[in-house]
């Protein structure tokens, strides 16, 4: 009797034991941050750094909350954690494109400016 009791609160302890590791989000992104300038442009508030502190605080906070799907059984959060930053803002000649499919074609080509900066 005393060997079933010992038996069964062993694998009650190892049951419960592998239930005790920290969730933690299943999608986790990377992100660069890169400042874009240009002539006329408005000097922004504040630099890469302190893009990057809002992203690991703020929007990492707010994601976590917007992805958490309460009841469920499976962690499915998404959490955001800043990558590299660059320290000097990449100049264009002309002001960048926001909408359409010129920002899109923007985006493609300063990509590859930006991680060549980034090494």
């Amino acid at each position: 009797m005393s060997k079933r009791v010992s038996s069964f609160i062993a694998i009650v302890f190892a049951f419960v034991s592998v239930g005790l590791s920290p969730a933690y989000a299943v999608d986790q992104r990377v992100i660069d941050v890169v400042e874009v300038t240009w002539p006329g442009a408005v000097a922004p508030v504040g630099d890469g750094a302190a893009v990057a502190k809002v992203i690991d605080t703020e929007v990492n906070a707010d994601w976590l909350k917007f992805t958490a799907m309460f009841g469920d059984t499976k962690d499915r959060g998404v959490s955001f954690k800043t990558g590299q930053v660059l320290k000097d803002p990449i100049g264009l000649v002309s002001k960048m494109a926001c909408i359409g499919f010129a920002s899109s074609d923007f985006m493609s080509s300063i990509r590859p400016e930006a991680y060549k900066r980034l090494g």
